[in-house]
């Protein structure tokens, strides 16, 4: 292949000529036919067994649109999403991974007593997290087949969980897979007491959930050593949550999720009495109630 230039590259202005000369050479140059069987294949990729978590953050995009051309808001959005990323951490000991993109996380770990556990944790801690900067988050807890490694995310108990969170999740909740419900009640007590009931599916079977407020069920306002205190966290998440129910609603499914959370909060803490009720008037936060953030780490000693 050839091209006939209409004048000679020293003819043309100065500033030209690197450029055609380029043009020329590819010009005679013809690039070899590549057949798609010549592309080295991707490693195969077995499914596992695994527990999969899919959580997503509410509202999410209506909070990113308010930070075109404010950088405090730019600010706080960044930080949300980091310490969305940064709360879980990995354990090989049981196969626990994450992935976050945006405002959703997969978690998927070993179908084992230990794996269920730990994803159970991680979900109370991230909505713990998430509840102290104004944010709702809902999700879904499978069980199946995912392959699930730094480079790729996929398979039918991801697509479950997915469907559970965006399908069937319609308040700020993390559905359990029937199969998962039913492992909850034969691993007994530990497990029990982290399910709550939210209706029925179709089929007429109970629809349980991830109960996220049992650490605040629990709360019985006495200090201990090495542990979390959850009385300035209770009040931050009361104060934000009140504060949105104080003004008109804009959106009416955002105000249906926000009363079906208040209403959750306050039949949970009135089991104990310790810790107050959310309502539709706002109240003064005292200065020095700052946010509560745990994170779920991995010790290890030699």
């Amino acid at each position: 292949m050839s091209c006939t230039p209409l004048a000679s590259v020293e003819e043309r202005p100065s500033v030209f000529r690197s450029m055609s000369r380029d043009v020329e050479a590819c010009a005679r140059y013809t690039a070899p036919m590549v057949s798609l069987s010549d592309i080295p294949p991707v490693p195969n990729r077995a499914y596992e067994d695994k527990y999969v978590l899919f959580l997503d953050m509410l509202g999410f995009q209506a909070l990113v649109d308010r930070t075109r051309g404010d950088e405090a808001a730019r600010r706080t959005v960044h930080g949300i999403v980091d310490l969305f990323r940064t709360t879980l951490c990995p354990n090989p000991t049981i196969d626990l991974r994450f992935t976050q993109f945006s405002d959703c996380i997969v978690a998927s770990a070993a179908p084992t007593r230990e794996g269920l556990w730990e994803l159970v944790r991680c979900i109370d801690t991230l909505m713990c997290n998430m509840l102290q900067h104004d944010i709702l988050c809902r999700g879904g807890l499978s069980r199946g087949e995912i392959v699930h490694d730094d480079a790729f995310v996929y398979g039918p108990a991801m697509n479950a969980a997915y469907r559970l969170e965006s399908r069937d999740a319609d308040v700020p909740i993390v559905l359990l897979e029937p199969r998962v419900a039913e492992e909850f009640v034969e691993l007994g007590p530990d497990f029990l007491q982290w399910m709550e009931s939210d209706g029925i599916w179709p089929n007429g079977s109970p629809r349980f959930f991830v109960d996220y407020l049992l650490t605040y069920r629990v709360y019985d306002g006495v200090p201990r050593a090495g542990q979390v205190e959850y009385r300035m966290s209770a009040d931050r998440i009361r104060f934000l949550m009140s504060r949105r129910l104080s003004v008109p609603a804009t959106d009416v499914r955002v105000r249906d999720k926000e009363i079906w959370f208040q209403h959750y909060w306050n039949r949970m803490i009135q089991i104990r009495k310790i810790l107050g009720d959310i309502t539709d008037e706002t109240f003064e936060l005292g200065a020095h109630v700052r946010p509560t953030i745990i994170k779920r780490m991995m010790l290890a000693s030699r």
